[in-house]
């Protein structure tokens, strides 16, 4: 990874963006790494969830009226309000198995690549490991929730919702990694 930034310190344009007195708090190594790495995050969450959305269509699982005979309806008649419910339980499914991927590749490129924790310790990984989960518990759940509210309430395609959601997810994660997981220790 080093010699890449090498390579990338060399380049004008971004020795000129690092340098400006506004920009170089935007252009710096730690930003861009997040934004490089972010994608490829993106890129094995939309993957997966595209993925997953298939072989649900292709299997049918939580097609139908899978919801009636989970007996969902039964314990949870305000539930009925809800359009399409077995789709949303479909694209729930698809959005959580996503996330376990896209957690755990963005869970090692974080730490090493682009908040350079340094920690090896068990209880200080640990700690780190814990604090990360949390943080993308809380995103998960604000993706899941705008995924379905964009899906159900305005009947924008589910990629497309997950595209949404991403937006809001990714300066969630950053806000939390930047101030409370990874934070530089004295």
């Amino acid at each position: 990874m080093n010699k890449l930034w090498l390579i990338v310190e060399k380049n004008t344009l971004y020795r000129r963006l690092n340098t400006h007195r506004v920009f170089g708090k935007v252009f710096n190594r730690e930003m861009i790494s997040y934004v490089f790495f972010g994608a490829l995050t993106t890129a094995i969450s939309f993957i997966v969830f595209w993925l997953f959305i298939l072989l649900l269509d292709k299997t049918g699982w939580l097609s139908g009226d899978s919801a009636g005979i989970a007996g969902l309806l039964e314990r949870h008649p305000w539930l009925e309000k809800m359009p399409s419910l077995s789709r949303s339980l479909r694209v729930v499914a698809a959005n959580v198995v996503s996330w376990i991927f896209a957690v755990a590749f963005s869970f090692v490129t974080n730490k090493h690549f682009v908040f350079g924790s340094t920690s090896r310790e068990p209880k200080l990984v640990l700690k780190e490991l814990t604090a990360f989960l949390g943080a993308r518990f809380f995103s998960l759940f604000a993706e899941t929730a705008t995924i379905v509210l964009l899906f159900n309430l305005l009947g924008i395609r589910e990629i497309v919702a997950k595209g949404a959601a991403i937006v809001l997810v990714l300066a969630l994660n950053y806000i939390f990694s930047k101030l409370f997981i990874f934070k530089k220790r004295d």
